[in-house]
């Protein structure tokens, strides 16, 4: 099956987000272009997908996840090289000699592994996200996470500095977020789902504002995807209370922000494809 027939067939059955057939064929078609740049998982860092014609020097990384590079996913130390991209978008990664190199990659691995309870979810999120680097969060009760279309297995989020049982399950949904985000981003390389050139908008609930309709559309998706893992994973959490609340907080969260999309599939911005798609994934939430 062409990979166009894959991704219409997700498209009208899109339930789980992360299955794994078409995102291995979307990763196969991303990394036969890097290839013949000398990019390989095993040498992928976010300076080489950013800068993919140059030849540049490996950054410090750590394992995360996998058994090596090329099956897994690593921590990445900010680079100096990519000053203007942390400017533009306004991240802040942590500085190298204030990452804490034993605590951090230990609190994303805790995160991987409640992202790794749901089946078929880790060997989505290892074959999207190679290189994780971590940005300054300075407000405890905000997460911060990006993720940019030109850098296609790149991810970056924040941290929680505290320990709370909820912490980890912060950590997962913004790897899980930013990865949705990847995915979509591949996809859209293959099938328009927007409009091209269109100005149309459409009312963001996680902006609380108009947005470009290709916005409002990846947030759907991305939060599509956190709500199913929230509600697949809740039943792992039988003794810890806390952790439940949460849990049922941030669903009961994102399913009535999702319902404030019910007319979105009627945007002048969505080609028809995209409609149904929009459709599918609110008709499964609601």
């Amino acid at each position: 099956m062409a990979i166009n027939e894959k991704i219409n067939a997700f498209l009208e059955k899109p339930f789980p987000l992360w299955e794994n057939d078409l995102t291995a064929e979307l990763v196969a078609a991303q990394w036969k272009f890097f290839r013949e740049y000398g990019i390989w998982p095993e040498n992928y860092s976010t300076t080489k997908g950013l800068f993919w014609d140059r030849k540049l020097a490996m950054p410090e990384m750590f394992l995360i996840s996998g058994t090596d590079a090329s099956d897994g996913i690593q921590l990445e130390m900010p680079q100096e090289i990519l000053s203007n991209f942390y400017e533009q978008t306004g991240l802040e990664p942590i500085a190298i000699e204030s990452l804490d190199v034993v605590g951090i990659p230990q609190k994303l691995k805790d995160a991987l592994a409640l992202l790794g309870q749901v089946p078929g979810m880790m060997n989505c999120l290892t074959k999207l996200v190679k290189a994780i680097q971590v940005l300054r969060q300075d407000d405890p009760e905000i997460d911060t996470s990006h993720s940019d279309p030109q850098i296609p297995f790149s991810i970056f989020v924040s941290v929680c500095e505290d320990n709370s049982p909820t912490s980890n399950l912060r950590v997962a949904e913004s790897i899980l977020h930013e990865a949705m985000h990847l995915k979509l981003t591949l996809i859209e390389k293959h099938v328009d789902l927007i409009v091209s050139h269109t100005q149309e908008t459409f009312y963001s609930p996680w902006r609380d504002e108009q947005r470009p309709v290709r916005g409002v559309l990846h947030g759907l998706f991305v939060f599509s995807a956190v709500s199913q893992f929230y509600s697949s994973v809740n039943y792992q959490f039988l003794t810890e209370n806390e952790i439940a609340k949460f849990i049922a907080f941030r669903n009961k969260q994102i399913v009535l922000e999702i319902q404030s999309l019910l007319d979105f599939h009627n945007s002048n911005g969505l080609t028809s494809v995209g409609k149904l798609f929009v459709k599918k994934l609110i008709a499964e939430i609601r």
